[in-house]
């Protein structure tokens, strides 16, 4: 019940998760997760397919875990996600660190915008 509290989901402890909205489902997988009170949470893409509510919430969430300094390892693609979300970012390409560093950094990175973004000739 703590980390339902935690998340904001104590009002729907005693829903079946498939009759959650999407956003909370997601909140809701992170809270059991966390109920294994792992060293190491990994997270593939927790952002994928949410509305800017749930977005906001997931963002929320992920504030909650540096708080709590719950290390966690996550895989995303959305942009404003990974600046709002994250300290250090490791950019991989083909399975190979091309870069790593703190956001401002990694957006400037010539060799990251190459690989994302295409070479400008």
């Amino acid at each position: 019940m703590e980390l339902l509290t935690l998340f904001g989901l104590e009002k729907d402890a005693w829903q079946l998760p498939s009759s959650l909205p999407y956003g909370k489902r997601r909140a809701l997988e992170i809270a059991r997760a966390l109920a294994l009170e792992p060293s190491l949470l990994l997270l593939d893409e927790p952002a994928a397919g949410m509305t800017k509510d749930e977005f906001v919430e997931i963002l929320r969430i992920m504030d909650i875990l540096k708080e709590q300094k719950i290390t966690t390892l996550l895989v995303e693609h959305t942009m404003e996600f990974i600046r709002k979300a994250v300290d250090w970012v490791y950019v991989l390409n083909f399975g190979e660190v091309i870069a790593q560093g703190p956001f401002e950094e990694i957006e400037k990175n010539r060799a990251v915008i190459t690989a994302y973004l295409g070479d400008e000739e």
